[in-house]
């Protein structure tokens, strides 16, 4: 699978992942929702991602950068965030009981075999208090939402 070069690329794709009806599980969903309600600069798209996994491979594979949001077990206090790159995403740290289709982590290794990888890939994460049926976040995870869309929107400017 190959891009064609009239294809159009996108500078900065923005990928909120989760299930909104997981409580924390949706986090990535509830940050993309906010950068739609606070604007980012042009060229940046914003994408949510939902559950399924497998959709994400031709958003990626037209991305120069790609910034996933998502819940991520990374062993800390529930609130704590993450930045890490692809190679950094592993099993571990995508909540299993998450509904996903395909975890990052299986996205990522199904791109590369593809070779549709985007060029550069970065998660913020932050760790969730609790991934079960709700469809509020956790007040310690609601209260990095700000944080977080602030964080990608530094990342965006560079």
């Amino acid at each position: 699978m190959t891009l064609e070069s009239t294809e159009k690329r996108i500078p900065i794709l923005v990928v909120g992942i989760g299930n909104l009806l997981l409580k924390d599980d949706g986090f990535g969903i509830h940050c993309v929702r906010r950068l739609y309600e606070i604007g980012v600069p042009a060229g940046v798209e914003l994408l949510d991602g939902g559950t399924s996994g497998l959709d994400l491979i031709t958003p990626f594979s037209k991305a120069d950068k790609v910034i996933v949001i998502d819940a991520v077990k990374g062993g800390g206090e529930p609130g704590n965030i993450y930045r890490f790159n692809a190679d950094e995403v592993t099993p571990e740290r995508m909540p299993l009981t998450s509904m996903h289709q395909l975890n990052l982590h299986e996205v990522i290794a199904v791109a590369k075999t593809l070779k549709t990888m985007p060029p550069e890939i970065i998660v913020y994460g932050v760790e969730p208090q609790a991934i079960e049926v709700d469809l509020e976040l956790s007040s310690e995870v609601a209260a990095q939402v700000d944080k977080v869309c602030e964080l990608v929107l530094q990342e965006i400017k560079g």
